[in-house]
């Protein structure tokens, strides 16, 4: 996703809009106590949270840009 979804302008122009992309390495310090608030079991992973960084909404697996656009409305 990362050369396929967030390198397109239109996604990347979206984001900056009024989200704050963060990308977390599973094997990270720290990793595992997020990938467990956010039930996460499998990369990729995609959680939309608000501000307080509680989970809104979110898919698991690798998204089309137009699948990862929908996400964001």
């Amino acid at each position: 996703m990362k050369r396929e979804v967030f390198a397109d302008d239109e996604v990347a122009e979206r984001i900056g809009r009024g989200f704050i992309a963060v990308t977390v390495d599973r094997n990270a310090e720290g990793a595992a106590e997020l990938m467990t608030r956010y039930g996460i079991n499998f990369t990729p992973t995609t959680v939309i949270t608000d501000a307080e960084g509680n989970a809104l909404r979110g898919t698991g697996g690798k998204l089309s840009k137009e699948e990862f656009l929908q996400l964001l409305d």
